[in-house]
């Protein structure tokens, strides 16, 4: 039985491509950064805040008091991104360290709305986190990047609870990060110093979507296994990267295929070995170019994702493959 039909994968991209820009599109905006770590002032600034956590009681209060402490420190390092590496450095670190004391506080409550106000929280911080990581020399990025992996996995760890209490809110944010890494792929596609790690993080999204199937076999959403929808809510996306061949630079190939298999490993298709092999089960599509390329798959979480008989997951002889 095919998994795939011209037909789906041709619809899937045509709405892709004509869905109206989306909120992830425009960036998320920040309070005003006040003191910097430019400042002589900066380091009391910093004292006020940790004493206001001492003094802050309660899973509720502690989580927004964190949250907002980390849209201070994002301010700030926005704000230095460009012309002040180090002080960039120390702000999105503490900006890091601030968002896991906020989850923390968040998974201990069972709190669904606070779980759900730092899962999307993630969402919406990841693009101003982009555009640092863009700024700022390949040789000096790693605590950009890094602070990337911590939101993901923070979030990945937020979401786990939150599948307990409200299923479907965790699994639309899921579906939502998953398809703005995409998104964000397109965009950088030919930027070999961005797309490597936005790549990984995209990698890191589809397996974490098996995970959450794996895990909660019992859980039904949308009248289906929690499998169907992740599995439907990617269904276009290897498509996407397989367009995306002739803009992907030699050194990244590895990546590359290590993200096309992951989301291959998601709909329980078969792993390709290297990029030569052209899949027949999906087909490579030509991406067109697009000057507004962060609005390119805006919306695609947007709709109600009806689980699919034909997809793999729904059929007992095709398994979502074991992932460590």
């Amino acid at each position: 039985m095919k998994f795939f039909s011209y037909k789906k994968i041709l619809a899937g991209l045509l709405l892709v491509f004509i869905l109206p820009q989306g909120v992830y599109a425009q960036e998320l905006a920040l309070p005003d950064p006040g003191y910097t770590p430019e400042s002589p002032w900066y380091r009391f600034e910093l004292l006020w805040d940790n004493m206001r956590s001492v003094f802050t009681s309660g899973h509720q209060k502690r989580t927004k008091l964190f949250l907002e402490i980390a849209l201070e420190r994002l301010a700030e390092a926005r704000t230095l991104t460009g012309r002040n590496i180090e002080g960039t450095e120390w702000a999105t670190n503490l900006y890091r360290d601030e968002m896991t004391r906020a989850h923390r506080e968040a998974q201990k409550s069972y709190d669904a709305a606070l779980l759900t106000l730092l899962a999307r929280a993630v969402y919406d911080h990841m693009l101003a986190l982009d555009r640092i990581s863009e700024r700022t020399p390949f040789d000096r990025k790693l605590f950009a990047v890094r602070a990337k992996e911590y939101a993901i996995a923070d979030q990945s760890d937020t979401l786990r609870v939150l599948l307990d209490t409200e299923p479907k809110d965790a699994l639309v944010i899921w579906r939502e990060s998953i398809t703005a890494r995409l998104k964000r792929i397109v965009a950088v596609a030919g930027d070999e110093e961005n797309v490597v790690e936005t790549l990984r993080e995209y990698e890191k999204y589809a397996l974490f979507g098996i995970k959450l199937a794996q895990a909660k076999e019992r859980i039904t959403i949308e009248g289906g296994a929690v499998a169907d929808y992740v599995r439907q809510a990617t269904r276009t996306h290897e498509a996407v990267l397989q367009g995306l061949r002739k803009k992907i630079k030699p050194l990244i190939v590895e990546q590359y295929v290590r993200s096309i298999n992951a989301v291959r490993a998601l709909q329980g298709l078969p792993q390709l070995q290297r990029l030569e092999e052209g899949p027949e089960d999906m087909p490579p599509i030509d991406v067109p170019a697009d000057e507004n390329l962060d609005s390119l798959l805006d919306g695609a979480g947007g709709e109600e994702v009806i689980p699919d008989e034909s997809l793999p997951g729904s059929m007992p002889d095709t398994p979502l493959p074991p992932v460590s």
